[in-house]
């Protein structure tokens, strides 16, 4: 999955691994069946960031 830089902080890479832009925490991947694809979600905040978020997101802030 790439990350996509926009207005709206998601994530980012740190030496101690993919980090959410919400609250800071890890970002670990996470299978999800409803959609057949890997996501992101945050440890601590349960935030969650997969390619359709993502584009969603991008929509807005464009």
């Amino acid at each position: 999955m790439t990350m996509k830089t926009s207005t709206m902080p998601t994530m980012h890479r740190t030496k101690a691994g993919v980090r959410c832009g919400r609250c800071g925490g890890l970002m670990v991947r996470e299978y999800v069946a409803e959609l057949n694809e890997d996501c992101w979600k945050c440890v601590v905040c349960g935030e969650r960031v997969d390619l359709l978020i993502l584009a969603h997101r991008e929509e807005k802030s464009g």
